[in-house]
C-alpha cells in the first residue's frame, strides 16, 4: 500500500513539472530550443490583443495565434540548430530534407511536417555535416 502512495507522489511530481514549452520534465517542443536573440537575451513576444507572453507555452495567445516576438534591438529571433556549427541538419550532399508528401518543411512551425515526419529524398539519414550528432528520435521530428 505504501508502494503505491510513494508512485503516486512521485508521478504526481514529475508530472507537475514544465519544461521550456510546457509539456512536461523534459521540454518536448522544438528541437534546439526556443527562439533565442543574437545576444542570447529572450525577445519579447506579443500576441494581436496585446498580451504580451512571458512563458512558451501551446496556444499563448488563447486564439490559435501566433504571438509576434522582437528582441531589444528590433531584430528577430532566430531558431537554434542542433549542429554546433549554427547549420540546419540535412541529408546527403547538404540536400534539404522533405515532407513524407515530398513539399518543402514548413521551418515555421513544429512539426515542420503535417503529414509526418521529415524524411530524405533518397531514404539516407538527416545528419550534421560537421558531425554533431543527432538522436534518431529527433531526426525523425526535424529537417
Amino acid at each position: 500500500k505504501s508502494v503505491i502512495i510513494l508512485a503516486v507522489v512521485a508521478f504526481s511530481s514529475v508530472s507537475s513539472q514544465r519544461g521550456p514549452f510546457g509539456k512536461g520534465p523534459f521540454g518536448r517542443g522544438p528541437p534546439g530550443g526556443p527562439p533565442k536573440c543574437a545576444d542570447d537575451s529572450k525577445p519579447t513576444c506579443t500576441c494581436a490583443n496585446g498580451d504580451v507572453i512571458t512563458r512558451p507555452r501551446p496556444n499563448p495567445c488563447g486564439d490559435r495565434t501566433k504571438p509576434t516576438c522582437v528582441c531589444a534591438d528590433g531584430s528577430s529571433p532566430v531558431k537554434r540548430s542542433l549542429c554546433k556549427d549554427g547549420n540546419k541538419p540535412t541529408c546527403a550532399g547538404g540536400v534539404a530534407p522533405v515532407c513524407q508528401d515530398g513539399s518543402a518543411l514548413n521551418t515555421d512551425s513544429f512539426p515542420p511536417c503535417s503529414d509526418g515526419p521529415p524524411k530524405c529524398a533518397d531514404g539516407g539519414t538527416i545528419s550534421c555535416a560537421d558531425g554533431t550528432p543527432i538522436p534518431p528520435f529527433i531526426s525523425r521530428l526535424v529537417g
